[in-house]
């Protein structure tokens, strides 16, 4: 009987064994990524800021942006029309978007989109069907909100453009007024009033005139002066002037967060400092062509010329 018992347990220690060196090659196959199945992608919810990104090139879909927060932008790329027989340029598309059952999107003013996966699970497709077109299946990537701190959070808005000041000091002469976009017409005149008279008659001899020295329109223009920004916690960047509006991206230039660098279609760049009066958005641009011009000036440019250029934006309502 003792024999049987010794052989008993003998023989349950050989299946304990024998079951746990099986469980170890299964998690051991498991975390090596040898045999299973990675899970299935997940289609982020209505309340989760994302943009997805082409990935391809031909199609007319730049990027989709669904920042949670009922809107939407799309950016669309150049392409050739036929019946114009030209290109269009690259556009963007803003307006409301309503979600609703099986990961589709009502988008105001330009149709649906439906976020899926593809068969295997393993990427993002977008279902897009413009008002009155034909559903085109995008492959995008999948891009979420990264800029979540509380300046980013404060400058992730769309800004009205309010007023533009201008401020100059030569020697101890001052100049400090402040304008609307439709009043830079006043400014041109009164900047170049201010000049003359402030201008030593000495180095005025040496300058071409003062009236061709100065072009504030260009020179606010060159500054990227729009009328509308918008900045998103995807990075995402839509600026609108009287001609065009057109996406790019932003990100901080500086680590105390007190300035940005957009960069723009076609290599188009610009960097401006940000700062607020109350609760308007303040965008200081740094104009190279003011920089040119002043070192036109000699050393009055270097030693005795300073000026700055603020654009005051409410926030859109």
């Amino acid at each position: 009987m003792k024999n049987f018992w010794k052989y008993a347990a003998c023989m349950m220690a050989a299946v304990l064994m024998t079951a746990a060196c099986s469980k170890d090659d299964e998690n051991s196959s498991s975390s090596s990524g040898g045999s299973t199945t990675p899970p299935a992608l997940q289609i982020p919810s209505s309340s989760t800021p994302v943009r997805y990104e082409a990935t391809q090139d031909g199609g007319k879909i730049d990027f989709v942006e669904l920042p949670a927060n009922g809107t939407y932008i799309i950016g669309l790329r150049a392409s050739y029309d036929v019946k114009m027989r030209g290109m269009i340029a690259a556009s963007v598309v803003e307006g409301k978007s309503t979600p609703q059952e099986n990961n589709v999107y009502q988008l105001d003013g330009f149709g649906t989109v439906q976020v899926k996966t593809t068969e295997a699970g393993d990427g993002y497709l977008l279902a897009v069907t413009p008002q009155g077109g034909s559903t085109e299946e995008v492959p995008v990537t999948l891009k979420k909100a990264t800029l979540l701190d509380g300046e980013s959070k404060k400058l992730c808005a769309t800004w009205n453009l309010a007023t533009i000041r201008l401020q100059m000091r030569i020697l101890t002469s001052r100049f400090d007024k402040e304008y609307t976009e439709d009043q830079l017409g006043d400014m041109q005149t009164d900047v170049v009033a201010y000049l003359k008279d402030a201008i030593p008659d000495a180095i005025q001899s040496s300058l071409p005139p003062i009236e061709n020295l100065i072009d504030i329109q260009s020179l606010v223009a060159g500054g990227g002066l729009y009328h509308r920004y918008t900045m998103t916690s995807l990075g995402t960047l839509v600026l609108e002037s009287a001609y065009e509006t057109k996406a790019g991206t932003w990100r901080w230039a500086d680590s105390n967060k007190k300035s940005i660098e957009a960069t723009l279609p076609y290599g188009d760049s610009f960097s401006a400092g940000i700062s607020y009066r109350g609760e308007q958005l303040c965008i200081q641009p740094k104009i190279e062509a003011l920089e040119q011009m002043m070192s036109q000036f000699g050393a009055i440019g270097s030693l005795a010329f300073s000026w700055e250029l603020d654009m005051y934006c409410d926030k859109a309502k």
